[in-house]
């Protein structure tokens, strides 16, 4: 009689363990099947887009208006006599917040490159104040925290399209780790000594050519 009940026993659990693990299969797939996977696009116009490049020579004006953003310094005798420098942000609070970023890549189009010295590097640096595009210029330009995001290295001397990856900021971005105030682009001078560096701006009437920021994450529905 002992003997029997304790076979029963055992074979209930058996029975048992093998309906645990099939719940906890089933649990899994479900909870994937809740992880959704997207992507987000972001194409600003010349409506929506906060883009603009400043000059040193010309500190004060503005050029919010211009269909390209240039960075490019010009050295003389390893001192610097004119430098422009381009600001970019764009908006992408339409991430949810406790999305997981997996990529993100930003995409410029090169529209010159002249007067290379190869190659010419750019440094991306995240920008900690507010700044208005419609009046930013040389003298009043935002403040940056001197860290370099990414950066972009330019080989030759010709047009096309750059992919930036901006995986780690937009990650920050999305976790609250800071604000979004956009992105300063400049000219590496330990790096590089001379170049005329323009990427189209989102003024341009081309759409494919314009700054282009393509966020992938997972979001969970619950």
């Amino acid at each position: 009689m002992i003997k029997t009940i304790y076979k029963q026993l055992k074979t209930e659990k058996v029975l048992l363990k093998k309906h645990l693990n099939c719940l906890a299969l089933l649990l899994s797939c479900f909870l994937m099947s809740c992880n959704i996977k997207t992507s987000n696009v972001y194409i600003p116009n010349s409506q929506l887009g906060i883009d603009t490049y400043i000059d040193s020579e010309f500190d004060t004006k503005n050029f919010s208006s211009d269909k390209e953003l240039k960075i490019t310094n010009f050295s003389f005798k390893d001192s610097t006599v004119k430098e422009n420098r381009s600001l970019l942000k764009i908006r992408c609070s339409s991430i949810p917040k406790k999305a997981i970023v997996d990529s993100a890549f930003l995409y410029l189009y090169i529209s010159k490159s002249e007067q290379l010295e190869s190659p010419y590097v750019i440094d991306i640096e995240n920008i900690v104040e507010d700044w208005d595009v419609t009046s930013v210029n040389w003298f009043n330009q935002p403040k940056t925290d001197s860290k370099v995001v990414a950066q972009i290295i330019v080989k030759e001397e010709q047009r096309n399209y750059y992919k930036v990856d901006l995986t780690q900021f937009i990650r920050a971005l999305v976790d609250e780790k800071f604000s979004n105030y956009g992105l300063m682009f400049k000219t590496n001078l330990e790096k590089s000594k001379s170049g005329i560096i323009s990427f189209l701006s989102s003024d341009t009437k081309d759409l494919d050519s314009r700054p282009k920021l393509k966020v992938y994450f997972n979001q969970n529905i619950f």
